[in-house]
């Protein structure tokens, strides 16, 4: 398969498939570049494993301890809640979650409680290691979860591209994927209409009698809520405006009420 993607990729690119275990292979790399005092170059790390157990989080976290460097991990939901009660992995778990928390999760029986739980443990231990997190989910053909995709960057940029790209899968604002939905024809990349009315709700109640830059409500919508930076000026901020809801402090003279250009400071009533 990639010697037939070879002759399409540009001069610059090179790869090369090396046989073995991840942890093992990109560990002694790691240790290499570290033994130099130096930085693996910027890099987007695809982690997909087969199952759970050669895939320890202390690997995961030595790749974003380099702050240029992104993951993408496979978290292979389904298997890790079907054998999670099983003391003969125990130790698989305390590897890949990177710590013993994962243990509470024995206690519950209750589907969605017991697929938050892995999740949210997965999530934290990411947010330890890196300024930005954010998971996409996977069903399969029976509509349960298979698999979650976790991302994780100290980029800003990278977040709000990774985001986009998950809008693009889902434009829902679910971030998730039926295989189940698709097999039966019942979903389409491109037709459902996102819910904006929490977005507009947590605007409100985070910046209510506040001024907040353009550029840092932007960020903020980047980074604490579900939504990315198309979803704020025309869809939100322009009718909020209409309504009193928010004045801009500082009018360009020639400006058009409902745009907001950079440098523009929002007041929220």
């Amino acid at each position: 398969m990639l010697d037939e993607l070879s002759p399409t990729l540009p001069s610059r690119i090179k790869w090369e498939v090396v046989p073995g275990r991840f942890d093992e292979h990109l560990t002694k790399t790691l240790n290499v570049i570290g033994a130099q005092k130096k930085s693996l170059a910027p890099a987007f790390v695809f982690i997909d494993p087969f199952g759970f157990s050669h895939t320890p989080f202390k690997t995961v976290a030595n790749v974003l301890g380099n702050s240029r460097c992104e993951v993408l991990v496979n978290f292979m939901y389904e298997e890790v809640n079907r054998f999670i009660s099983l003391e003969e992995h125990a130790e698989d778990f305390d590897n890949l979650f990177g710590t013993t928390d994962w243990r509470s999760v024995r206690n519950l029986t209750g589907p969605s409680q017991r697929r938050k739980a892995i999740h949210d443990i997965y999530l934290r231990q990411l947010k330890t290691c890196a300024a930005y997190v954010h998971s996409f989910e996977m069903l399969n053909k029976g509509n349960n979860t298979d698999y979650f995709l976790f991302f994780a960057t100290n980029n800003l940029r990278g977040l709000e591209k990774m985001k986009d790209a998950m809008w693009r899968v889902d434009d829902t604002g679910s971030f998730q994927f039926s295989d189940h939905a698709d097999a039966l024809g019942l979903t389409s990349l491109f037709s459902a209409h996102p819910n904006l009315a929490p977005l507009r709700e947590a605007i409100l109640k985070s910046f209510k009698g506040r001024q907040v830059s353009i550029q840092s409500l932007r960020d903020w919508v980047i980074t604490k809520t579900e939504f990315l930076p198309k979803h704020l000026k025309s869809p939100i901020l322009a009718p909020m405006e209409e309504a009193g809801e928010v004045t801009v402090v500082n009018p360009a003279p020639k400006r058009r009420k409902g745009t907001f250009s950079d440098g523009t400071i929002l007041k929220f009533s």
